[in-house]
């Protein structure tokens, strides 16, 4: 039976899983950089010379296995002199990967079906499109989880798109688009049918090439293609076709925003993609927007303030669509209650920033004290919230302030940093809305509803 004393220093011998590790990220590496050194040397740290005396027999078998392992595997090694026993003993030093097909032999199974297939694909890249080595490495890196049919895709609709350009006056020169641009000295001239074509320079001085297309990435002639293969703005594909056409942008006619609001007295429901004003016969006098979409269709009317209506804000939309799409709102009073969170505070300060003046309900110390009980430290995905340091809010009131440090990272309230709206019941938040309306109602000389501190229900007509 081995000696347990000696299996256990084992563990403290070098660890030959090291040289396999190296291996996988060098030739994962080796896939986007060119410049990987070869050989790659990785030292090896013995214990000290009394442990290895007196664990002199775990030492040596280790070594063996050290010697075993790089002949068979083709590695190479240097050696340091250690003192056990009285004598001089050499062992390995540095395990020594020499080259590349080296560094396949180590590897992982599933890397070196990486490599072989990133080194396929740069092949392909260099056999049919003609680009740069540099281009190749940096697109197959962009590519790295999609599919082989996705990437022959890429492909042909470089091919196409080029095609395309080249009929609308641009020329394709070894793999780069040779575009005229009003912006910047060029000897060719853009044709007035041609997609605009724009040089910014960044204040270091870069100059970045984007070109704008006549259509939505879903109307690119690509034959034979999902019209949704392109994918969004930032989707992976988009940024290796741009990539290999040697530009630094391609700006499509993007989807226009759209901002949904309803009538609180359940006129009818409005999807706004442009700026909207609404006709005398619907003229609004109140305005509350809320974040997640139960309180949005459960919100109830309060007529005693005139016609008023809910925007859906979704998240983050409400602050970088709101003042764009209803230019009228700040002629109008406007309330914000979203979840009591970061983000929701964030939203909040966006939307001020954006010029709305919103007055805002149940977001403070107080409101999170009272449905304590409902606070979260989980997502819907049952995956923990992720925090973030607190970032500059000079919208924010004290109190709104005071809630968002609380509930950002390292916050007081960090441990359960959210409680969704939908937990607090809407006649709670009718009558903290109403209240807000009613104060604004004496500021502005009018005589408020006393009776009317609560919701009407369109159907019963029940307070």
């Amino acid at each position: 039976m081995a000696d347990s004393g000696d299996q256990k220093m084992r563990s403290q011998f070098p660890d030959l899983e090291r040289v396999r590790t190296q291996a996988n990220r060098d030739l994962i590496r080796n896939l986007s950089d060119t410049m990987v050194p070869w050989p790659r040397r990785i030292p090896f740290r013995w214990p000290t010379q009394a442990i290895l005396e007196s664990h002199a027999s775990a030492c040596y078998a280790h070594e063996r296995s050290v010697r075993e392992y790089c002949t068979r595997q083709g590695l190479m090694r240097s050696e340091v002199t250690k003192r056990i026993g009285g004598r001089s003993v050499s062992l390995t030093g540095a395990i020594i990967i020499p080259d590349q097909e080296a560094a396949l032999r180590v590897a992982d199974v599933a890397i070196r079906k990486q490599y072989a297939q990133g080194m396929t694909r740069i092949r392909q890249l260099h056999d049919q499109l003609a680009v740069s080595d540099q281009t190749a490495r940096r697109v197959i890196h962009l590519m790295r989880t999609e599919s082989d049919i996705d990437f022959l895709l890429l492909i042909q609709a470089t091919q196409c798109v080029s095609n395309v350009l080249k009929e609308m006056g641009y020329r394709l020169d070894s793999g780069f688009l040779d575009i005229g641009c009003e912006d910047c000295a060029s000897t060719t001239t853009v044709p007035r049918c041609a997609p605009h074509v724009q040089c910014v320079t960044d204040e270091q001085g870069k100059t970045s090439r984007v070109i704008h297309l006549p259509w939505s990435a879903r109307e690119l002639p690509l034959a034979g293609f999902s019209a949704k293969w392109l994918g969004s703005q930032s989707s992976v594909r988009r940024r290796a076709l741009t990539a290999l056409l040697g530009l630094d942008g391609i700006q499509f006619v993007e989807r226009p925003g759209e901002l949904r609001l309803r009538y609180l007295a359940n006129e009818y429901e409005l999807l706004i993609s442009k700026p909207w004003t609404p006709d005398t016969d619907h003229q609004v006098d109140m305005v509350i927007i809320v974040e997640n979409k139960d309180t949005y269709q459960h919100m109830p009317n309060m007529p005693q303030f005139g016609r008023g209506v809910v925007v859906f804000g979704q998240g983050r939309v409400a602050q970088k669509l709101v003042s764009q799409l209803l230019p009228w709102i700040t002629q109008v009073p406007v309330v914000y209650w979203g979840d009591m969170d970061a983000d929701g505070l964030e939203i909040l300060d966006g939307l001020r920033g954006s010029g709305v003046c919103a007055y805002s309900v149940l977001m403070d110390e107080n409101a999170y004290a009272e449905y304590a009980d409902f606070a979260t430290a989980l997502d819907a995905a049952s995956r923990p919230i992720v925090l973030h340091a607190p970032k500059q809010t000079p919208s924010l009131t004290p109190d709104e302030r005071d809630l968002y440090v609380a509930l950002s990272e390292g916050g007081s309230h960090s441990e359960a940093p959210r409680i969704e709206q939908e937990r607090i019941p809407l006649d709670v938040a009718c009558r903290a809305i109403a209240a807000i309306m009613r104060n604004m109602q004496k500021e502005n000389g009018m005589r408020p509803d006393e009776d009317a501190d609560c919701c009407v229900d369109d159907q019963t007509g029940d307070r």
